[in-house]
């Protein structure tokens, strides 16, 4: 489902240049951020699954990377 949901955004930017639509899109990615320890190793497993079957292009950060990412010290981590 990722995969398509990316080819989804690929076809929509296509879109917006073929026809020349006026408008401020921009893909600027997505953050999905761990609230405690367990969460971050759900997320880290959900990833490294994804991963085996090739279906995910996501970087997994730890504190200091979601920290850098968000300017919060509330999240364990999370997917980018």
């Amino acid at each position: 489902m990722a995969r398509e949901a990316g080819e989804a955004l690929t076809w929509l930017e296509q879109l917006i240049e073929q026809d020349g639509v006026d408008c401020d899109y921009r893909r600027t990615g997505r953050v999905h951020l761990a609230a405690s320890r367990a969460h971050f190793d759900l997320l880290q497993a959900d990833l490294e699954l994804a991963a085996r079957h090739d279906a995910v292009d996501a970087d997994l950060l730890d504190r200091a990377a979601a920290r850098a990412e968000v300017a919060s010290d509330a999240f364990h981590g999370g997917v980018f």
